[in-house]
């Protein structure tokens, strides 16, 4: 009978556990929801889409997004000329309007942006990010624009050199970000993620609430959006 508390106690504790954990990865995804800003009126953006859909208006367009990880997208009007009779030619416009979900934002200064009198585009992020020569820029789609830094630095100096672009060190709480930035690490590379270890705990936190246990990673900075 003792055996078999102590096996209920056991599943019970790790059931606690296990809601615990799933409350705080609610609360990091409830944290992320994206601000998309309006950038630019009468372009569209030529990155890349990773869906579209017709919507009814902006805010419809906005969620489309957000359920799609998009870091921007296009919104505008097009229009669809339909026959209403073949032999007199003659015609009835339709607009409808239409959202692309952008897999990254306009990063470099518009580089990709086409001037569209029928489109606006909206971002996550400016358009120009000014970070030194010595940081390289990368776009992980579903994630976010990140900055990698080779430069030599322990974990204060790197939070600092965050700080300095108004960023912050990142963290790796989903699949897209993990894999994402893998393809960006040198094998055997030690580097720092914006996570902590405190009073010898068996979890990973950050600043919105805890994930799992994770590997060295590359040094890199997150870029904060609008």
């Amino acid at each position: 009978m003792n055996k078999l508390i102590l096996v209920l106690s056991y599943l019970i504790a790790c059931l606690i556990l296990n809601l615990i954990m799933c409350d705080n990865c609610y609360q990091i995804n409830s944290r992320q929801l994206p601000y998309y800003k309006l950038v630019k009126f009468n372009a569209r953006s030529n990155q890349l889409i990773l869906s579209r859909k017709m919507v009814q208006n902006v805010n419809e367009c906005r969620n489309f997004a957000t359920t799609k990880k998009a870091l921007a997208f296009n919104y505008g009007i097009e229009n669809d000329d339909h026959e209403l009779n073949i032999g007199i030619q003659n015609k009835r416009r339709r607009t409808r309007r239409m959202c692309q979900a952008l897999e990254c934002p306009e990063i470099h200064n518009f580089t990709t942006l086409v001037k569209d009198k029928n489109y606006k585009y909206y971002s996550t992020y400016p358009s120009t990010i000014p970070i030194g020569s010595n940081f390289t820029l990368a776009c992980i789609p579903k994630a976010g624009i990140f900055v990698f830094s080779s430069n030599n630095l322990n974990y204060s100096q790197a939070q600092t050199a965050c700080q300095k672009i108004n960023a912050s060190l990142a963290h790796i709480i989903s699949e897209e970000r993990t894999n994402g930035v893998a393809k960006y690490i040198l094998p055997n590379t030690p580097t720092f993620v914006g996570l902590s270890n405190r009073n010898d705990e068996k979890i990973w936190k950050n600043e919105f609430g805890v994930v799992s246990h994770l590997n060295k990673i590359d040094i890199k900075i997150e870029l904060k959006k609008f």
